[in-house]
């Protein structure tokens, strides 16, 4: 048995029902997390966990005692195993990790863990880029992300594209995610790596769910299961976009924004949406934007499909 799984995104691939439906219910899943809802950091199982977590996801700068991870990880998976139960981490994020920290978090759970997989869901870049902005939208307007948004409740899709770009270093280096699974395939081995299809997965859940219980060596039936039917991320509609862009045109309006509670904030949201029957929100790419996504992922794109078999034209990426 594999002695930890690792579920890497992308983000907005079916990621939350993975992660709420299947993994954390899954009767051979022992899941580490990440939780959502979750008192803990990162939305890790417990304090422990992401305690121990810490230094081999997120803070790389800090020192690895692998004999003591090392430890801790077996006792934690000892009753586990016995039940014959697979442990399982999920953070979307990971999946566009730039390389050299990729890399760096895959050795050191190699090093504590020892045999692992890594499983990725893909999704075509330039739908992925569109449905990433709305859910950055809708996060920053409840939440505020000034990182990205600054103090902004509402900004353009081409500006915030132009922001990530920026502050990846290119536009090849932000999707970078067939660079990264050369990189999981290179140090694990091939056969370590799934890469699944965000189009699989609408064409046909069900199969979609039976490829990643194959994976992970669990039950197929039991994965479609917890898996059908569920969907939990409320999409963006046109008048919830409006309302953002409503806010952001007046001052006082984003004064009072800036100025409210996350709970305010949603509550306005809500309100707004119940008043308003509305379409779900719908962005696309502009030709010159479209192009330059080709030219930054096409290269990888060939490498997936030779070396994963991945049907990625029938799909319509670029290649």
């Amino acid at each position: 048995m594999t002695d930890l799984a690792l579920h890497v995104g992308m983000s907005k691939t079916g990621t939350s029902t993975l992660q709420r439906a299947l993994f954390r219910n899954h009767s051979q899943v022992f899941y580490l997390g990440k939780y959502v809802p979750s008192k803990t950091p990162k939305g890790c199982r417990t304090e422990e966990v992401y305690q121990w977590l810490q230094p081999l996801l997120w803070d790389l700068k800090a020192e690895v005692d692998v004999d003591t991870h090392r430890q801790f990880f077996n006792s934690l998976r000892a009753e586990h195993v016995a039940q014959q139960q697979i442990p399982v981490c999920s953070w979307e994020a990971l999946a566009l990790s730039p390389g050299g920290l990729f890399s760096q978090r895959l050795e050191r759970l190699q090093r504590v863990c020892g045999d692992i997989k890594v499983q990725f869901t893909l999704r075509n870049p330039a739908s992925w880029i569109t449905s990433s902005y709305l859910q950055e939208l809708q996060g920053n307007f409840t939440k505020r992300k000034p990182q990205t948004f600054g103090r902004n409740a509402y900004i353009g899709l081409e500006d915030w594209i132009e922001l990530h770009v920026a502050k990846r270093g290119g536009l090849g280096q932000w999707l970078n995610y067939a660079a990264n699974i050369r990189i999981a395939s290179e140090l694990l081995g091939r056969d370590k790596v799934a890469v699944l299809l965000f189009e699989d997965l609408v064409a046909d859940a069900d199969n979609f769910y039976r490829d990643v219980a194959n994976f992970l060596g669990i039950d197929a039936e039991q994965c479609v299961e917890l898996a059908r039917g569920y969907h939990y991320n409320k999409r963006l509609t046109e008048a919830d976009v409006a309302h953002m862009q409503s806010v952001q045109a007046s001052l006082p309006g984003r004064m009072r924004w800036l100025l409210s509670s996350q709970t305010a904030r949603r509550k306005r949201m809500a309100e707004n949406s119940a008043t308003r029957v509305s379409t779900p929100a719908r962005m696309q790419l502009d030709a010159a934007w479209v192009d330059k996504v080709a030219d930054a992922t096409r290269e990888g794109h060939q490498y997936l499909s030779e070396a994963f078999q991945l049907n990625l034209r029938g799909r319509g990426y670029p290649l």
